[in-house]
């Protein structure tokens, strides 16, 4: 039998993904739309400039000196210590017990010679047991592991103490865990400890843990600054179960401290009482009663402080130092007992910085009534020169002019603060203070390094605020695609009422700008919602109406509870003759109260919706032999080219937007209508006169993002049309490399474009790239070229493996069906037919769209064809006219050709074939391939004279130009021309 020609469904793919990226002819697409005039007058949307300056100031409940502590050594043990125990036959016969206990008896001689620190030989003998898949073989890796530890090999230790974590015995394993901590503890390896914890924990259940591999991991965490991961991490522990443990103590300890610097004192103070208690070494306890001295101090507990240090320093039990005077100052000071500061400030060193603390501390909560004045007298002259105490003076006084409006003054004590090199819990302060300054004085620029250098030193409690006056900057400066990209971050819920309102307007004008009508309308209803702000609801209106939702719009605005004004009643007009409905828009047109000459392009538009184009020259030519004024005209002329342009007289058209041209007022206007003319241009295929309308516009050095993108893209349509894509191409990479503006879908088209003109290799490669300002349609649209080219390009596996990723994330839907269809695809391609076959059938039984569900059934019968279920193939295939409307018809007539031909029906198969051949868009070369595989099945069944009248159809000369098909012809001439038996 000839051998069953495989049929590759990359037509299948093609058709698919074609028919959503197709190539783009003159169809009237979204960048490429007249700006007509009804759109002049409705672009700007109301500007919000409130704002909320939250000043930080240092007040009686920020302190000038803030102490950190620090964890106590640990003595880990740096010993082997698992289960070897060398047998009384290894002990006896030594060298000898390797004959009898093989691997084991090795294992036992490795263990004692390690034990007598003969690392060298040791080492010798657990290699050999290396190779070993049993529990020896693990513990021979661990032990080896400690043997290169012992010898300095620190990497090579750490190296094979990883390859432990895989050993079968948790108990092995564990040990490899804790040896792997440990080393990684030495050499400070913080992040890499909490790297490996995870890995670890992923394939062991914690029960079997000890203190060591968990203390380790805690401690890497706090090391890391990681506070609260610290303490959840400590907090989710069974620590009863190392209540044995000699480190017991110690999870408490590092608790406290975690808790102490998310300043949760109350939790702090109780993890360090019970670490004292759990060790009740006097070392310790007077190490640890310093905390506790300063964890009833931020309690607000001052007598329990002071009556702590007292006794304390009357057992020896705490240090006599000029923090432990400065803390019992600070006492004295919040308890008002002001007779009793003097002493002790007196018995501070003056050259230390917790004298100059102690002052800082006492002016800033002295009240001249009841403090002793002779205390205050003496040191209004201290002068700070410990950088910590000039950093707080000078936020103090910035605080103090920002109050006062003199905000350079404050700028330069913010900056005198930042000077000063410290690194205060406060710094944040004066960085956050310094952008308000900053924005006060309308220095956007600059306010804006400030808020976003903040975001990388704040935990993450401060971003909602910090980000709210980051974005303020943003809008200041018009910088729209960045203000989009960091709203994302923004958490609404964490933020107040007021300020939340602020953004959704904000945030409204930002995508409005962007032409993201849809979003911003929600923004803007969202506000008028909360607060009834009329200008919130024109100016969501006008989105909807941008967004061309006018039936929304229409129901919005006909409710009783909705306002109404000039400008809703302008769009509800407006959103009627969108909707096809002119003779309702013409009865509240003339039951506004409008003024006819105030409302001529809206009477004109209605007029325009009718068709009566005619009328509409006629009248506005009427219209400008009078006295109008400019703005009037110029409406007028843009009427006249519109209606001209549907008469599809271009050239008048075109003299009539030269007109508005001169009578515009406005950059923009006079922008929009080159624009314009521009792509009459194009549509009337003038493409000479287009290109060169279009060179002129972007040369302006001056131009409005949405214009620039809009011609750009339509050049590249052009040269697109003229077969000249290295120059289309050219001017999408100049495009993305200077300028931000949609930039994604730029991006996008360009791999559209290499998609279009099947540069499968280029688009593939395209596709890799992200961009960290593409929306998640935007991604997935990326993606799915991606996967396709990377089919045609055989990079099925790349394909695979990121199609699997991406399809795990199920909250997002958009083209997930495509997706799923291509990685079935990728499968096929690679071969392995059983897994596409299965995502094929699970992919059939969801709700697809028609198209996407008729390749996916080709596909599932093409993969049970190369399954050889020719029964099942030919029940799933079905009539092949099912698909007679669809872009799989080709290849479900090739499919059942193929069926057919096995089943044993030729005559069906070479009818299908047939019909593929006469098909309107069969190549040259599936033609070809059709007739010999008509006479290849003839031949088959012996019908030798009905194989020669096709073969008399076949040129041998086209054969020539694929070498596959020329073989097949030549062995197919052998057959026809040899006695047939």
């Amino acid at each position: 039998m000839i051998q069953l020609y495989k049929l590759l469904p990359l037509s299948i793919l093609i058709s698919a993904v074609f028919s959503l990226f197709g190539v783009r002819g003159q169809e009237l697409l979204p960048y490429s739309q007249i700006i007509q005039a009804s759109e002049f007058g409705l672009q700007h949307f109301p500007a919000y400039n409130r704002h909320i300056y939250d000043l930080l100031r240092s007040s009686k409940s920020l302190e000038p000196y803030f102490p950190s502590f620090q964890i106590s050594p640990v003595q880990f043990d740096e010993k082997a210590s698992f289960n070897i125990a060398p047998s009384g036959l290894t002990k006896s016969l030594g060298g000898l017990a390797e004959v009898f206990l093989k691997e084991k008896g090795t294992l036992e001689n490795a263990f004692l010679l390690y034990q007598n620190q003969d690392y060298v030989k040791a080492e010798e003998k657990l290699i050999s047991i290396l190779p070993s898949t049993s529990e020896f073989g693990d513990k021979a890796t661990l032990l080896l592991a400690w043997t290169k530890y012992k010898t300095g090999q620190h990497d090579a230790a750490l190296s094979y103490a990883k390859a432990g974590f895989e050993a079968q015995h948790t108990s092995t394993a564990l040990e490899s865990f804790y040896l792997a901590s440990f080393i990684l503890w030495k050499s400070r390896a913080w992040q890499e400890i909490v790297e490996i914890y995870r890995q670890y924990s992923t394939s062991r259940e914690e029960s079997f843990w000890d203190a060591r591999v968990s203390l380790i991991q805690a401690m890497a965490l706090l090391s890391l600054g990681r506070w609260k991961t610290t303490s959840d991490f400590i907090n989710k522990k069974d620590l009863h179960r190392f209540a044995h443990a000699k480190y017991f103590h110690k999870f408490y300890e590092i608790n406290s401290i975690a808790y102490f610097n998310q300043k949760e004192f109350a939790k702090s103070l109780e993890n360090t009482l019970q670490a004292q208690k759990l060790n009740p070494d006097l070392t310790y306890r007077k190490r640890l009663n310093r905390a506790i001295a300063w964890q009833y101090y931020f309690l607000n507990q001052y007598s329990y402080s002071l009556d702590l240090i007292r006794k304390s320093l009357a057992f020896s039990l705490i240090d006599d130092s000029d923090e432990t005077r400065y803390l019992q100052l600070a006492c004295l000071v919040k308890l008002n007992h002001w007779q009793e500061v003097g002493k002790h400030l007196s018995g501070i060193n003056k050259s230390s910085v917790f004298y100059q603390s102690a002052v800082f501390l006492i002016q800033t909560n002295a009240e001249p009534a009841n403090t002793d004045s002779d205390l205050l007298k003496s040191i209004q002259d201290v002068r700070y020169d410990f950088p910590e105490m000039v950093f707080k003076s000078s936020l103090k006084k910035g605080n103090l002019h920002f109050q006062n409006k003199r905000y350079k003054r404050a700028e330069q004590s913010y900056l005198q603060a930042l000077s000063a090199g410290v690194n205060s819990t406060e710094y944040h302060f004066a960085h956050y203070n310094l952008g308000l300054t900053h924005l006060k004085l309308k220095e956007c620029e600059k306010a804006r390094r400030n808020f976003a250098e903040l975001l990388y030193s704040l935990p993450p409690k401060n971003h909602p605020r910090v980000r709210y006056h980051l974005l303020y900057s943003l809008y200041g400066l018009n910088r729209t695609q960045d203000f989009l990209k960091e709203i994302e971050n923004v958490q609404l819920n964490k933020l107040s009422r007021e300020r939340r309102n602020h953004l959704l307007f904000m945030h409204g004008n930002v995508l409005a700008k962007t032409a993201e009508y849809s979003e911003a309308s929600k923004m803007f209803f969202e506000l008028w919602k909360q607060v009834g702000d009329t200008k919130a609801f024109e100016a969501g209106i006008k989105a909807l109406y941008h967004d061309r939702k006018f039936d929304k719009a229409l129901s919005l605005l006909n409710r009783k509870s909705s306002p109404v004004t000039s400008i809703t009643t302008d769009i509800k007009i407006r959103s009627l003759l969108n909707t096809n409905r002119p003779r309702q828009a013409l009865r509240t047109l003339n039951q506004a109260s409008f003024k006819t000459e105030e409302q001529i392009d809206l009477i004109l538009e209605v007029w325009m919706a009718n068709q009566l184009h005619k009328k509409v020259i006629s009248q506005s030519s009427g219209l400008l032999g009078r006295s109008l004024n400019a703005p009037k005209r110029f409406l007028l002329y843009l009427r006249l080219g519109e209606a001209h342009y549907y008469l599809k007289q271009f050239t008048a058209s075109k003299n009539q937007f030269y007109k508005a041209l001169k009578t515009a007022s406005t950059p923009h206007q006079r922008t929009a209508i080159q624009h314009n003319i521009a792509l009459i241009a194009y549509y009337s295929k003038d493409y000479q006169s287009f290109v060169k309308e279009a060179d002129a516009i972007l040369a302006k050095k001056r131009l409005s993002d949405n214009i620039r993108y809009s011609l750009t893209i339509l050049l590249v349509d052009y040269f697109e049309l003229q077969r000249n894509i290295e120059k289309a191409d050219n001017i999408l990479v100049s495009y993305v490399s200077i300028h931000a503006y949609q930039r994604p879908r730029v991006k996008l088209k360009r791999i559209e474009l290499h998609f279009d003109n099947q540069s499968f290799s280029q688009c593939f490669e395209l596709a890799k790239d992200e961009d960290n300002a593409e929306s998640s349609v935007q991604q997935r649209d990326r993606l799915l070229l991606f996967g396709f080219c990377g089919n045609q390009v055989r990079k099925e596996e790349e394909v695979i493996e990121k199609y699997q990723a991406e399809i795990s994330l199920t909250d997002n839907q958009y083209r997930l069906r495509e997706m799923e269809f291509v990685l079935a695809q990728s499968y096929f391609m690679k071969g392995d037919y059983v897994e596409s076959h299965q995502r094929s059938t699970i992919l059939i039984s969801k709700d697809l769209d028609k198209e996407i569900k008729e390749n996916t059934q080709i596909l599932l019968v093409n993969n049970l064809v190369n399954l050889k279920e020719f029964d099942t193939a030919d029940v799933e295939l079905g009539d092949p006219n099912r698909f007679r409307h669809s872009v799989s018809y080709p290849e479900a007539l090739k499919l059942r050709a193929e069926i057919d031909f096995i089943k044993g029906r030729p005559d069906s198969s070479i009818k299908s074939l047939l019909r593929h051949y006469y098909l309107p868009n069969t190549t040259e070369t599936e033609k070809l391939h059709n007739l010999i595989r008509v006479c290849e099945i003839l031949v088959e069944f012996k019908r030798i004279s009905e194989a020669q009248k096709y073969w008399k159809r076949i040129d041998e000369k086209e054969t020539l130009q694929d070498p596959k098909i020329n073989e097949r012809y030549q062995l197919l001439a052998r057959s026809l021309r040899r006695p047939q038996s």
